[in-house]
């Protein structure tokens, strides 16, 4: 009996240890984890902080010369060049809901670009989906910068009011008319 209490308390201990142990370790792999991520997440973050603007800028020059000059078929098939390449060396860094996002982008301009003549100007009517699209891609890159996130930098009801006349998937809302 007097040799029960000791090996029950070496047990005991023994079996607290390896709890602890265990627990340990477990911390330290979800530390480890948890700082993996982190710095994934960093890294993927400084790459989109550095090809997102070259994207965002073709978006906004296409958008300008649209107002300004009209478009025409040479705009909209440099647009989709500027837009396959980038996406081909950057669709690395793109969320999944933006990939898809891009895709259907491609396909209103590739829809666009097939339905008219060399030589025509495009009425600002015709590009209503482009420019959509455009806009939605904007608010896809910052969404994916966090710039929309970012406190202070955007006014949020300025922000609210943009999301919503501007769906995320590309259509424009319209406003019930009173009649």
């Amino acid at each position: 009996m007097e040799l029960y209490i000791p090996i029950a308390s070496v047990f005991v201990s023994g079996v607290v240890a390896l709890l602890v142990a265990r627990l340990q370790v477990r911390a330290a792999v979800h530390k480890l984890d948890f700082e993996y991520k982190r710095k994934a997440t960093e890294l993927l973050f400084q790459k989109r902080m550095e090809v997102y603007p070259t994207l965002h800028s073709a978006f906004v020059q296409i958008t300008k010369k649209r107002w300004t000059d009209g478009l025409d078929k040479n705009d909209l098939t440099n647009l989709i060049q500027v837009f396959d390449e980038w996406e081909i060396e950057n669709a690395l860094f793109i969320s999944p809901l933006g990939m898809e996002k891009m895709r259907r982008a491609r396909i209103v301009f590739q829809d666009l670009d097939d339905k008219i003549e060399q030589s025509e100007k495009l009425s600002k009517n015709k590009t209503g989906k482009l420019v959509a699209e455009l806009y939605s891609l904007e608010m896809l890159l910052k969404t994916e910068l966090g710039v929309l996130e970012a406190e202070g930098f955007h006014n949020p009801d300025q922000t609210k009011r943009f999301r919503d006349i501007i769906n995320f998937d590309g259509s424009p809302k319209r406003k019930k008319s009173d009649g």
